[in-house]
């Protein structure tokens, strides 16, 4: 039907879990059910048939495990349940999705906690409470699950051959949020995984202690919606997460949820832009990292109505700094490059985002919201 390559790395790190999925009709058409939306979502499609039939055999074998007063809640049917709650997620039917993360939660704790699962199921119950966060800007419901042993030190990657030299190179949120900030270590990890997990050096990945790293920097960022982050630190945040599922997880682009992830970042700029403009020193470093956080913004929000607000920022901060063109010294892909940037993801986006930078310019035109659905060559209205 199509590759289904999110969380590969993330959930089935040991490469096991088809093995549970041939011998369990649950779990067989819950991972199908996905499969289905993923393929539904990258081609504009609406509960395709074939998602409705796998989605139907997954409610009837999960409700009739559940119906045996002498059932069990196996680690197969804990996380073919987790999966249906993640298709709601991914799909934008939170509603939904609240009535089966209630059920779930009911059924592990039942188990004895989420400590009581493997490690594949686990990591599939996780990334379901991370999304079930992330649609209500709340902490994670179950604790961090600590890393398998043996342990990994300090759950960052080793570095690469390189990489601490382009590190060295590269902005730290120390710059202008202090050395005690929360982000640095998000950042930190942000590079390593990206650099970790890019195809010229995927041969050489340690599978288990990335998909650990994955997860402690996912809820690293989630913990923070119960924190007291000051309010600039907002976007940043925000964007990193949207830079870790685009990037890292491969969440598909036109997945509803993301828009959640979107206004999000939308709106704590709005109520920040003015403290990111008003640099303190000749250095930029600021309106870099702005830069970078306008960026991911304008990828993800491709095809949606949003691009062009996004768009419209990044051609007032270009202007101001002075970028004038993609490649080359103090050129866009510098610049972003110098917080954290992929190229195998990016390098279509960097083109793109730039052909509609200079649109907007030459079109010399202000935001206007009721003018937005006529502007298609600004990536306004086109999926990705």
């Amino acid at each position: 039907m199509t590759t289904y390559r999110m969380n590969s790395v993330a959930v089935n790190a040991e490469g096991d879990f088809f093995s549970y999925v041939k011998s369990d009709v649950a779990l067989f058409h819950s991972i199908l059910y996905l499969v289905a939306l993923n393929y539904d979502l990258k081609n504009g499609v609406h509960d395709s048939p074939i998602c409705l039939f796998h989605g139907g055999e997954a409610f009837r074998t999960i409700n009739e495990r559940i119906a045996d007063p002498n059932g069990v809640y196996k680690d197969q049917t804990i996380g073919a349940v987790a999966m249906l709650v993640n298709k709601e997620n991914l799909n934008g039917r939170y509603e939904l999705s609240q009535v089966h993360m209630q059920g779930l939660e009911m059924m592990i704790w039942m188990r004895g906690g989420i400590y009581s699962l493997k490690g594949v199921f686990r990591r599939i119950v996780t990334w379901c409470d991370f999304c079930h966060s992330t649609v209500r800007d709340t902490a994670p419901l179950f604790p961090r699950v600590p890393p398998t042993s043996p342990p990994t030190t300090a759950s960052i990657l080793s570095p690469l051959p390189g990489l601490e030299i382009q590190v060295q190179n590269q902005l730290s949120p120390s710059s202008i949020f202090g050395s005690s900030s929360p982000m640095i270590p998000i950042i930190t990890a942000l590079k390593s995984l990206s650099s970790s997990l890019d195809p010229k050096n995927i041969s050489t990945l340690n599978r288990l202690q990335a998909s650990t790293q994955i997860h402690d920097l996912e809820y690293d960022i989630l913990i923070l919606n119960s924190s007291n982050l000051n309010q600039e630190a907002i976007p940043l945040k925000v964007a990193a997460q949207l830079y870790l599922w685009l990037v890292i997880r491969e969440v598909p682009p036109s997945s509803p949820i993301l828009s959640t992830l979107i206004f999000r970042l939308q709106g704590s700029l709005l109520n920040s832009l003015s403290w990111w403009y008003a640099e303190p020193d000749l250095k930029s470093e600021r309106k870099t990292w702005l830069l970078w956080i306008l960026f991911v913004g304008a990828v993800a929000s491709l095809g949606r109505v949003e691009r062009f607000w996004f768009v419209q920022e990044l051609n007032k901060l270009c202007l101001e700094l002075g970028v004038s063109q993609v490649e080359g010294n103090g050129g866009l892909r510098d610049r972003l490059a110098s917080v954290v940037l992929q190229e195998l993801f990016f390098g279509w986006h960097l083109v793109a985002v730039w052909e509609d930078i200079t649109a907007l310019l030459e079109l010399g035109m202000s935001y206007e919201h009721e003018e937005v659905e006529g502007l298609g060559g600004l990536g306004i209205g086109k999926r990705g």
